[in-house]
């Protein structure tokens, strides 16, 4: 007797799988999404509501104190900049910045600060009417590329345009503590004051900058002459040299020769009488009465 063959029912439908190569893909493509969003993640121009504004009304339009111009940035480097080229520096003066055209805003309806969810602070730049289309043709093609933001004639900052901006107001967004977000609005209005740069080496005269071991050029060099004591050095005087005033009981050899009578006197040196202190015969006794840097001699 034959055996028939009894067939087997169907089971449930199975997914689909994917082929090796679609993973391969599908993981290629998230790993790119994560980059993205890490880098647009630093610094960023993002789209945002203006809450403030109800409809139907009319927009309250405050003109800036100073214009702020939105680049693309072209191309950046370390400065200084080459002389071929039309660049911008930052406001530390350490990258150059070549910009293509852009939008220059003299007006606008708000700059504030506002709290992220996290906690961290951003900067909204409610925008004014007429300039909506131009930020949005702007942001339209610089979408994932570097926005150069220029408050007089320096970047203050050159965030990644994360979308098309078509709306009325815009953020920029970075993690910002309340102090960076307060500094960066202030910058924006025009009020902040660009960072400080470091102090310029003192030169010239020890009289004007305070510093020590500068050459007086009315002062005689030491050694020249053979009443004045060489190479001793007084703490408590500039410039490394012995300048004790010429009293009736200090001797020349620690007396310092002055450019003039007026510069002996200022100096609570002199006066200096004839006989008694050898520092008579550096100056012209005027009034020939044998006292030499006295009041009448001025």
């Amino acid at each position: 007797m034959q055996n028939t063959p009894v067939a087997e029912e169907p089971g449930p439908p199975q997914p689909p799988q994917a082929t090796k190569g679609a993973t391969i893909a599908l993981s290629v493509a998230l790993v790119f999404v994560v980059i993205m969003s890490g880098v647009l993640g630093t610094v960023a121009v993002l789209m945002t509501n203006n809450q403030d504004s109800p409809p139907l009304t009319q927009p309250v339009v405050t003109k800036l104190a100073v214009p702020i111009h939105f680049a693309p940035v072209e191309a950046s480097g370390a400065a200084p900049c080459p002389p071929e080229t039309e660049s911008v520096l930052d406001d530390a003066g350490t990258t150059c910045y070549q910009l293509e055209p852009g939008v220059t805003l003299t007006t606008a309806q708000k700059i504030e600060t506002f709290t992220e969810s996290d906690g961290t602070y951003s900067i909204r730049v409610v925008l004014a009417p007429d300039n909506r289309a131009q930020i949005e043709d702007l942001t339209r093609d610089t979408v994932k590329r570097l926005l150069a933001i220029v408050v007089g004639d320096k970047v203050v900052s050159a965030p990644r345009v994360a979308q098309e901006i078509t709306q009325d107001s815009l953020s920029i967004v970075g993690g910002f503590t309340k102090d960076e977000a307060d500094a960066f609005l202030a910058r924006l209005k025009g009020t902040g004051a660009p960072p400080a740069q470091p102090p310029a080496q003192p030169t010239g005269d020890p009289a004007a900058t305070g510093q020590p071991g500068v050459t007086d050029p009315n002062q005689p060099p030491a050694g020249t002459d053979p009443n004045q004591q060489p190479g001793g050095t007084d703490p408590n005087q500039p410039g490394g040299t012995d300048q004790q005033p010429s009293a009736n009981n200090q001797g020349a050899a620690n007396s310092q020769r002055y450019a003039t009578c007026a510069a002996a006197i200022a100096a609570a040196a002199g006066p200096y009488t004839k006989g008694i202190h050898p520092e008579y015969a550096w100056y012209t006794d005027v009034d020939n009465d044998g006292v030499a840097c006295d009041p009448d001699d001025l």
